[in-house]
């Protein structure tokens, strides 16, 4: 137990249900005052009617509907990390602040059927003979050792390039169906749209394709 900043002398929980540090008690601000209990009704009121509004709950459907299975262009994350750069994450100096039970619990909360990249939990598959290091070389050196997907070189890592099946198939290592990634792209395409990521992929390929014919001429 601490006391609320504000200085009415009042104890709170240190943390919350969900382990976020809380330093005031609901409804008192820094300025030490607090809120009336007629206005905190008046909010209640407000968010309960917009939550159980029958057109914000259809709006509110409808974007979902129109988002599942997208994702943003790589294009359109290049501006977004771009403006992020150089600017603090928001858990800056806040590192500690789980204590270990809330973590644990976490972890089991999310832990085989809980987790919501949980597939079945089929065995792992093992890559076929051709997916060599030879083969990943020359896969990097086609691809001129840039990450496919952000752009970097990769001299910019201190690990060489991953090499990527396109259609997810561990069995299928040909030119055409594998791509470079860096370690963090390749962690990413994973959790958005596979169909999405192919096309996307087989277009680069196939320009790549182009470009070794070309030369070969």
């Amino acid at each position: 137990m601490i006391k609320c900043k504000c200085g009415c002398g009042e104890e709170l929980n240190e943390f919350d249900k969900r382990g976020r540090k809380r330093e005031y008690i609901n409804g008192h601000t820094k300025r030490g005052k607090k809120i009336s209990q007629e206005t905190k009704d008046k909010i209640g009121l407000k968010n309960k009617k917009s939550g159980n509004d029958p057109k914000n709950i259809a709006r509110i459907k409808k974007l979902a509907e129109d988002r599942k299975g997208k994702s943003l262009l790589p294009s359109h994350r290049l501006k977004i990390s771009k403006s992020l750069k150089g600017k603090p994450t928001w858990n800056k100096g806040l590192t500690g602040i789980y204590n270990k039970e809330l973590l644990e619990q976490k972890r089991e909360s999310f832990s085989g059927e809980n987790n919501p990249r949980w597939n079945g939990g089929p065995p792992y598959e093992k890559y076929d003979e051709n997916y060599t290091e030879e083969f990943k070389e020359k896969i990097r050196k086609m691809d001129n050792y840039c990450c496919r997907l952000c752009g970097k070189h990769q001299d910019d890592f201190n690990r060489s390039l991953e090499v990527h099946h396109i259609d997810l198939d561990k069995k299928n290592t040909q030119e055409k169906n594998c791509i470079s990634l860096c370690h963090s792209c390749h962690s990413k395409i994973h959790i958005i749209s596979v169909d999405y990521m192919i096309s996307f992929f087989k277009k680069i390929v196939d320009s790549r394709q182009e470009v070794i014919r070309f030369q070969c001429k």
